[in-house]
């Protein structure tokens, strides 16, 4: 039997773990030396044991293929004693019972991190937000959106740089930002040093569980959470986190019984664990203001609650769905839209148009499609959920001229669709690019990169664009005098070496280069926007 969402870790002579990754369907892994040496292979799966290869010592170049076969003999949680309360880092090692349960845990937290480098995991969600009443918890008001292809997990969590000084919760004026802990929180080596550790039993669904209970250290006194990490007893997988807030301080009136967070596990088919469900609630504060002689003019009270809760409906590989979900296959193509010639290379970046009407600036929708369009300006995108999109094409010579972005509406039906659609024109980015310049006139402009032959930006340099026009003069003795006149436009780089030079005449063969230097590049303007980087000794 080939086994699948096995975690696989080369380990070099201390031990040490220099590459991991998960098998695939068929069991396959590849794992790769950072220097000749001698390595042992560990393979990691849930509810087994460990298994521990032989040494193998390899030379520089060296291909070794091996052939694992890992025993069936299960880990049975069922017949630990749950008899640790608790056991913290440094004064009680070596309880064997909270090691067997964590190492079971960490198993499934491992693939689950490990997943997110070794595939593009992305996931379709349903979000809600509920607000509760303070005293009835009834809901006040109610918010559901859906988000496609995001990645997990879609709450806030610490980084490893602030975890150990600050802990769960920030607090940016009056305010309190609450974070949760997701699968790499709960495997870095600051939440065990900080924690203390012990055991306790369950049945929940008709399931036995077996729990590792978490607390924060009698030291510790930044905002921190405590809880259970739940693992089934027959098959040792994690089920479900929850925890509570606890150092934190609270508006006058709030039940902290109420306050909780969970966060569910589920795992892939024949892969790694993500996270499957979340929720979290929350105490909303207010102030309530006095005007007594003396006192307090305001006092932080209890406003109500909020809960976040969320879960997943589909899941992707890439574009490649896993489970959920209706995918189709969408061709088109992309043209000039004044000219209507096709764009070769041009990247479509595909966006949720819901969330695009409402987050205008860029970078904070997720993108959920990418493709790349061909010489003849055709793309496909293989994977694709029926629905709205916000499509923005970019043509690869101007990726650095910092244009606004400009999106195109598609509407995704439920079978195989063809599109047509059209970048930015040329007229579109020179107006852009040069408000001031009229389009009847005829005028064109040239863009690019001013860098060093090592490729490093030279910002708050002048570029100059020199051309010569005839110009005839007639005489006092009315004889006739033809000669040329130099005629120049500059432009100033920016801070990462771009110039935008306005103004030049199209159709015309012009000199481009640094101002004061003698050398210049010959350019051929021919459209309304040309690219032509420079390049000089430093």
């Amino acid at each position: 039997m080939r086994v699948s969402g096995a975690l696989v870790s080369l380990l070099d002579a201390d031990g040490a773990a220099t590459d991991q990754t998960l098998t695939s369907a068929s069991g396959a892994f590849l794992l790769r030396a950072p220097v000749p040496g001698t390595y042992r292979v560990r393979i990691e799966r849930i509810g087994y044991a460990d298994w521990l290869s032989e040494t193998y010592t390899l030379e520089e170049g060296e291909r070794r293929s091996v052939e694992v076969r890992v025993s069936r003999d299960p880990v049975r949680l069922d017949a630990l004693h749950v008899e640790v309360t608790r056991t913290c880092v440094g004064t009680q090692d070596g309880v064997a019972a909270v090691e067997d349960v964590w190492s079971e845990a960490r198993k499934a937290l491992e693939s689950s991190v490990e997943a997110q480098d070794v595939v593009d995991l992305r996931f379709d969600t349903t979000e809600q937000e509920r607000w509760l009443d303070a005293e009835t918890l009834a809901i006040r008001d109610v918010s559901t959106r859906r988000r496609t292809r995001v990645r997990l997990p879609p709450f806030e969590v610490p980084s490893g740089e602030t975890f150990a000084a600050d802990g769960f919760a920030r607090f940016p004026g009056d305010s309190t930002i609450y974070l949760a802990p997701d699968a790499a929180a709960l495997l870095s080596s600051a939440f065990h040093a900080s924690h203390c550790f012990g055991l306790t039993r369950t049945d929940a669904d008709g399931e036995p569980r077996i729990g590792l209970t978490f607390t924060p250290r009698p030291d510790r006194a930044v905002p921190e959470i405590d809880g259970v990490m739940w693992l089934a007893e027959e098959t040792a997988e994690l089920r479900r986190v929850e925890f509570n807030y606890v150092h934190v301080p609270l508006p006058r009136g709030v039940n902290r019984r109420l306050l909780e967070g969970v966060v569910v596990f589920d795992r892939l088919p024949q892969g790694p664990f993500y996270v499957s469900e979340w929720r979290l609630r929350l105490p909303i504060s207010g102030r309530f203001y006095v005007d007594l002689p003396g006192a307090d003019r305001s006092r932080v009270v209890l406003a109500g609650y909020k809960e976040t809760a969320g879960s997943v409906s589909a899941a992707y590989a890439g574009n490649r769905p896993i489970f959920g979900g209706t995918s189709i296959s969408l061709r088109g193509a992309v043209h000039d839209s004044v000219t209507g010639e096709p764009v070769a290379g041009a990247t479509l970046l595909f966006r949720d148009w819901d969330l695009i009407a409402q987050f205008a600036p860029e970078g904070i929708i997720d993108t959920v499609h990418v493709a790349i369009a061909d010489s003849l300006g055709r793309f496909e995108v293989p994977y694709i959920e029926p629905g709205e999109y916000a499509v923005e094409v970019r043509r690869p010579a101007w990726e650095p001229l910092g244009l606004p972005p400009l999106h195109r509406r598609v509407l995704v039906g439920r079978d195989a669709d063809v599109v047509e659609l059209f970048a930015r024109s040329e007229d579109h980015a020179f107006r852009a690019l040069c408000p001031e310049s009229p389009l009847h006139r005829g005028e064109g402009a040239i863009v690019g990169l001013l860098r060093t032959t090592g490729g490093a930006p030279l910002p708050d340099r002048v570029v100059q664009a020199r051309w010569v026009v005839p110009e005839i003069s007639i005489l006092p003795d009315g004889s006739v005098s033809a000669h040329e006149r130099a005629r120049y436009a500059n432009a100033t780089t920016d801070s990462t070496g771009l110039f935008v030079v306005c103004g030049v005449p199209g159709w015309e063969e012009l000199v481009l280069r640094e101002m004061g230097t003698e050398l210049g590049v010959a350019v051929s303007v021919r459209r309304r926007v040309t690219r032509q980087d420079l390049y000089v000794e430093p």
